[in-house]
């Protein structure tokens, strides 16, 4: 069953031709000029082992996460260029919202710069890099008053800004990838006695921003550790997930 509602030309006017900001949609599946990715896990669970195994040149800019022995191995392999965002914020709201600030305007100058050199873009982890937007804007993870929609204005246009411009470079000829490490959280549900506790089940750390990134992921993978075994589960992928990108 289709859509009929329209079909029909309006009086005096054709379904053909039309202004030249409209394309032909394509009729085959072709593979992407690059790929957004979101790897989530446990730490220790090889999230940025399996990132950095994405091609080279590397812009990988990282938060407060553990680097040393893991980074080595790769960068005699390829070019990576490396940025630690964020800091340590201290004092009252208005002191920690400056030096975020500061902070927060560094990661997304870098951010930004990464598209002009990187075949992959790599931020570790996306969580972080929401605390300080939120940090840089309100001095606290969440604002203490006012009207939640309007404090989140200028936040949520900066991060939708950066997952555009993700979603944008890897659909056009550049070869641009875009990978989010992610981080996990006990799973909590209510029991029998109508009290929250652990199901024993990791789950991703949701909130908004990272639902938007998963949304923006043309793939999204699970990592794990048992019995010693690094283990790596497609949790969301596009169709043709298994061709060369």
């Amino acid at each position: 069953m289709g859509i009929s509602v329209g079909s029909t030309p309006r009086p005096g006017h054709s379904n053909s031709g039309g202004s030249t900001q409209w394309e032909s949609a394509p009729k085959e599946f072709t593979r992407r000029s690059g790929i957004v990715m979101e790897i989530w896990g446990p730490t220790g669970t090889g999230r940025t082992s399996l990132a950095l195994t994405a091609p080279g040149p590397i812009a990988f800019i990282y938060f407060h996460e553990k680097i040393d022995g893991i980074v080595q191995k790769y960068a005699n392999e390829k070019d990576i260029r490396m940025f630690k965002a964020g800091g340590v914020f201290r004092g009252e709201d208005k002191d920690i919202q400056k030096e975020a600030w500061t902070a927060m305007e560094a990661f997304e100058s870098a951010y930004y710069d990464a598209f002009n050199f990187a075949r992959t873009v790599i931020v570790d982890t996306h969580n972080e890099a929401w605390l300080l937007e939120r940090l840089a804007e309100f001095g606290a993870p969440k604002p203490s008053g006012g009207q939640v929609k309007n404090n989140y204005g200028p936040v949520n246009n900066r991060w939708m800004s950066m997952l555009n411009m993700a979603r944008s470079k890897a659909e056009s000829k550049d070869m641009t990838n875009v990978i989010f490490i992610g981080q996990a959280e006990d799973e909590w549900k209510p029991n029998a006695k109508g009290f929250d506790s652990k199901t024993g089940r990791i789950v991703r750390m949701a909130s908004t921003a990272s639902n938007q990134v998963l949304l923006k992921s043309d793939v999204s993978i699970k990592t794990d550790k048992k019995d010693g075994n690094f283990i790596s589960t497609v949790m969301k992928g596009y169709w043709n997930a298994d061709s060369e990108d």
